[in-house]
């Protein structure tokens, strides 16, 4: 499956269960699943604490006022990984060098970019997770250098990229089954109502 079709049949799904009254809440549980799903790259505490304060707003312990809370603070820390993230960029190009620190960057940046959109009060079926970034980012250099390729050289990119496609498609289709699998018991449930 291309990234088109993934975010396709995502937009697609999203859109079906926000014509329903529980379908918010359906989509910020799968953003939590997913975000649980990759859990071990999440090396912020403060980070992890939104993700469990977005579960308990599911669960209905929260209000959306207190949520509404927690996510103006986690998107103040958002925008300022993101100036983080920015400023590691080559001044001379539109890349980022190819280095730890700028994958470790861009894995906390992340996290907290995804966390952020879970807990967001006005979350929209066009607010698609990004989670299967997360272990992609951890995961592609290190593949590859375990392989034996030079993974600090510019030469390395191409090769980098491709093994950063194959892992984000196997992310992606790990987070489409997430949301399968919600759907299904949405409409085991349904069904038992109705029965």
């Amino acid at each position: 499956m291309t990234d088109q079709e993934y975010w396709d049949k995502l937009d697609r799904i999203a859109r079906e269960l926000f014509s329903k009254p529980e379908g918010p809440s359906v989509w910020r549980r799968f953003h939590c699943l997913c975000l649980r799903r990759v859990w071990d790259y999440i090396s912020d505490q403060s980070c992890k604490k939104i993700i469990e304060v977005t579960e308990s707003y599911i669960a209905g312990e929260l209000s959306q006022d207190e949520l509404a809370r927690v996510w103006d603070r986690a998107k103040s820390v958002t925008d300022e990984e993101w100036s983080i993230v920015f400023r590691k960029k080559s001044p001379e190009s539109h890349l980022w060098p190819l280095s730890g620190e700028v994958d470790e960057s861009w894995i906390h940046y992340s996290c907290w970019s995804c966390a952020t959109d879970a807990a967001d009060p006005m979350l929209r079926p066009s607010m698609i997770p990004g989670a299967s970034t997360i272990p992609v980012w951890a995961m592609a250099r290190r593949n590859l250098r375990e392989r034996g390729v030079d993974v600090d050289s510019e030469s390395a990119r191409d090769v980098i990229q491709q093994e950063w496609d194959r892992l984000n498609a196997v992310e992606e289709e790990a987070q489409l089954q997430i949301l399968l699998g919600l759907v299904r018991e949405r409409q085991v449930s349904e069904d038992g109502l109705q029965g």
